[in-house]
């Protein structure tokens, strides 16, 4: 057997009693329904030194113990930095553990996820817990459940306020990744609430006088791929923004730059989507609600342009393919009668 051969063998085994000892240590702590600040940042070191499957075993290992461990501690903790290290691990492994998300929801995870997202006092640092409540709020499988609704509850008026107010300081950063963030939180707010008339976020929206500074980045949203599959909640948002400003006479929380960006984007968004997309339903209602509005009907813009493009629509072989953009198109139409040619 050659030297070599020898040398590999040697630290084969060695790696495999290392891994042994980090799986040993993780499994120690089984029976224990609290764990102070050094062991955790010592099992994420030790876990984060592991192959992805045998980190998996680990973080599986008792239905989850050492997570429902960490989440404990976080609500117990008045040290943010811990709690934004066990939220930046948590995220590196939820993509690959969705599991964790419904143990975060169990453990009422937004209990301090929550007060921790505006109490850190780097506004970079937000960022982590924005990403982990948007992963929460955009997973279909565990909405549902009481657990989760309870969680959800939490996102009261003060939260809808404050993130609000964290949008409108990324608004200010050159960056727009941060403030794109807080859009998907919104959007993720807006996945998940069910009320008759008008979400708390729209109305929240309306109430907060700056919060229109950053429509402009709302709407040039659309010209991105928007993460989460967050678009039917993003066109939701916009629609209901007008539709709630309408029905009350209010100041449209869009300026007149943008609602000529929009349009743009729909009339270019309805000619390029397939059909039978919902998206394309979706950008039809959007379109038939701006032209409700009277801001709209002051600027009667591109006008000629919308009547092509959902004429196009209209010829039998699409009605026949999409009947539904069809039956928006001619509403559309039918509402443009009144504009000059």
């Amino acid at each position: 057997m050659s030297d070599e051969y020898q040398h590999q063998e040697v630290e084969e085994q060695e790696q495999q009693i290392n891994v042994q000892d980090i799986k040993d240590s993780i499994y120690g702590i089984v029976d224990k329904e609290h764990i102070d600040v050094e062991l955790i940042r010592d099992l994420i070191q030790k876990i984060q030194q592991l192959e992805i499957n045998d980190a998996i075993d680990s973080i599986k290992h008792e239905n989850y113990h050492i997570i429902r461990l960490m989440c404990r501690e976080a609500g117990r903790s008045i040290d943010t930095q811990l709690v934004t290290e066990i939220v930046q691990f948590i995220n590196g492994v939820s993509n690959e553990i969705k599991e964790i998300i419904n143990i975060i929801i169990e453990e009422q995870g937004f209990k301090w996820i929550i007060p921790n997202l505006f109490m850190v006092d780097e506004r970079t640092t937000a960022l982590y817990y924005l990403d982990l409540i948007n992963f929460i709020l955009t997973q279909d499988e565990y909405s549902d459940s009481n657990s989760f609704q309870n969680e959800f509850n939490r996102l009261d008026s003060i939260f809808l306020e404050s993130l609000i107010d964290l949008a409108l300081v990324y608004n200010g950063y050159y960056d727009t990744a941060p403030l794109y963030k807080c859009f998907y939180t919104m959007f993720g707010y807006q996945k998940n609430t069910i009320c008759d008339n008008y979400s708390p976020l729209v109305r929240k929206l309306y109430s907060i006088q700056k919060a229109p500074e950053f429509g402009p980045e709302l709407i040039a949203l659309l010209n991105r791929d928007i993460e989460y599959k967050l678009l039917p909640q993003c066109l939701s948002l916009i629609n209901d923004l007008f539709s709630f400003s309408q029905e009350f006479n209010i100041g449209c929380f869009f300026y007149t730059l943008d609602i000529k960006v929009i349009i743009d984007i729909i009339i270019r968004e309805i000619h390029n989507l397939d059909e039978m997309d919902p998206a394309r339903w979706q950008y039809l209602e959007v379109l038939s609600n701006i032209i409700d509005h009277s801001e709209y009907q002051k600027l009667e813009y591109k006008v000629q342009d919308i009547r092509s493009v959902v004429s196009d629509l209209l010829d039998e072989r699409s009605t026949e393919k999409d009947p539904i953009s069809g039956t928006l198109a001619q509403t559309i139409l039918n509402k443009l009668q009144n504009f000059s040619l």
